[in-house]
Protein backbone atom coordinates (compact mmCIF):
# COMPACT_ATOMS: atom_id res chain seq x y z
CA UNK A 1 0.00 0.00 0.00
CA UNK A 2 1.39 3.10 -0.83
CA UNK A 3 1.08 6.00 1.51
CA UNK A 4 -0.01 9.37 -0.56
CA UNK A 5 0.18 12.87 1.08
CA UNK A 6 -4.02 12.70 1.20
CA UNK A 7 -3.59 9.33 3.91
CA UNK A 8 -0.43 10.32 5.55
CA UNK A 9 -2.23 14.02 6.39
CA UNK A 10 -5.87 11.86 6.86
CA UNK A 11 -3.75 10.00 9.52
CA UNK A 12 -2.49 12.31 11.43
CA UNK A 13 -5.59 14.73 11.59
CA UNK A 14 -7.47 10.86 12.95
CA UNK A 15 -4.96 9.58 15.35
CA UNK A 16 -5.29 11.87 17.93
CA UNK A 17 -8.83 11.66 18.02
CA UNK A 18 -8.39 8.06 18.52
CA UNK A 19 -6.15 8.24 21.00
CA UNK A 20 -8.01 10.69 22.87
CA UNK A 21 -11.09 9.13 22.65
CA UNK A 22 -9.72 5.78 24.57
CA UNK A 23 -10.75 5.74 28.47
CA UNK A 24 -7.75 5.70 30.74
CA UNK A 25 -6.62 1.86 31.68
CA UNK A 26 -6.14 2.16 35.05
CA UNK A 27 -4.02 -1.15 37.13
CA UNK A 28 -7.07 -2.98 38.30
CA UNK A 29 -8.73 -3.12 34.58
CA UNK A 30 -5.21 -4.07 33.19
CA UNK A 31 -4.98 -6.86 35.73
CA UNK A 32 -8.85 -7.54 34.97
CA UNK A 33 -7.98 -7.54 30.84
CA UNK A 34 -4.67 -9.86 31.60
CA UNK A 35 -6.63 -12.41 33.53
CA UNK A 36 -9.48 -12.84 31.41
CA UNK A 37 -7.55 -13.03 28.22
CA UNK A 38 -4.39 -15.09 29.86
CA UNK A 39 -4.25 -18.09 27.43
CA UNK A 40 -3.22 -20.92 30.53
CA UNK A 41 -6.93 -19.70 31.99
CA UNK A 42 -8.29 -20.19 29.12
CA UNK A 43 -6.85 -23.93 28.46
CA UNK A 44 -7.73 -24.69 32.57
CA UNK A 45 -11.68 -23.24 31.55
CA UNK A 46 -11.77 -25.86 28.31
CA UNK A 47 -9.95 -28.61 30.17
CA UNK A 48 -13.09 -28.16 33.17
CA UNK A 49 -14.93 -28.40 30.63
CA UNK A 50 -14.36 -31.10 29.35
CA UNK A 51 -13.90 -33.11 32.51
CA UNK A 52 -17.27 -32.11 33.19
CA UNK A 53 -18.64 -33.20 29.59
CA UNK A 54 -16.45 -36.33 30.86
CA UNK A 55 -18.62 -36.87 33.93
CA UNK A 56 -22.01 -36.49 32.19
CA UNK A 57 -21.34 -39.15 29.79
CA UNK A 58 -19.94 -41.84 32.35
CA UNK A 59 -23.41 -40.81 34.42
CA UNK A 60 -25.16 -41.85 31.01
CA UNK A 61 -23.59 -45.24 31.32
CA UNK A 62 -25.45 -45.67 34.79
CA UNK A 63 -28.74 -45.52 33.06
CA UNK A 64 -30.82 -48.30 31.51
CA UNK A 65 -30.56 -49.40 28.01
CA UNK A 66 -32.90 -51.39 25.35
CA UNK A 67 -32.19 -53.31 22.37
CA UNK A 68 -34.86 -54.54 20.41
CA UNK A 69 -34.21 -56.66 17.37
CA UNK A 70 -36.55 -58.57 15.56
CA UNK A 71 -36.44 -61.24 12.79
CA UNK A 72 -38.88 -63.20 10.47
CA UNK A 73 -37.97 -66.23 8.45
CA UNK A 74 -40.37 -68.70 6.31
CA UNK A 75 -39.05 -72.04 5.20
CA UNK A 76 -39.94 -74.90 3.52
CA UNK A 77 -37.25 -76.78 4.25
CA UNK A 78 -37.15 -79.12 7.08
CA UNK A 79 -33.46 -79.07 8.24
CA UNK A 80 -33.73 -75.43 8.21
CA UNK A 81 -36.50 -75.26 10.08
CA UNK A 82 -35.64 -77.93 12.76
CA UNK A 83 -32.29 -75.57 12.90
CA UNK A 84 -34.44 -72.22 13.34
CA UNK A 85 -36.61 -74.28 15.87
CA UNK A 86 -33.49 -75.52 18.15
CA UNK A 87 -31.91 -71.64 18.24
CA UNK A 88 -34.65 -70.56 19.90
CA UNK A 89 -34.98 -73.74 22.19
CA UNK A 90 -38.47 -74.72 20.68
CA UNK A 91 -37.67 -78.56 20.44
CA UNK A 92 -38.69 -80.90 22.18
CA UNK A 93 -36.61 -84.86 22.90
CA UNK A 94 -39.21 -86.59 20.77
CA UNK A 95 -38.31 -84.14 17.44
CA UNK A 96 -35.09 -85.76 17.21
CA UNK A 97 -34.65 -88.67 14.93
CA UNK A 98 -38.80 -89.01 14.56
CA UNK A 99 -39.32 -89.24 10.42
CA UNK A 100 -43.34 -88.03 11.73
CA UNK A 101 -42.42 -84.93 13.19
CA UNK A 102 -40.05 -83.56 10.26
CA UNK A 103 -43.06 -83.94 7.70
CA UNK A 104 -45.29 -81.62 9.94
CA UNK A 105 -42.34 -78.74 10.22
CA UNK A 106 -42.12 -79.08 6.43
CA UNK A 107 -43.62 -75.44 5.67
CA UNK A 108 -43.14 -73.49 9.41
CA UNK A 109 -42.80 -69.39 9.94
CA UNK A 110 -40.07 -68.96 12.41
CA UNK A 111 -40.25 -65.28 14.18
CA UNK A 112 -37.63 -64.40 17.25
Amino acid sequence: MKMTPTKITLLALLLPALLWAQEPLTVRQAMLDATVNHPLLKAAEARAQSAYAQARQARGYRLPSIDVSESFVRTSNPAEAFAFQMNQERFSMAEFGNPATIQTIRACSIHT
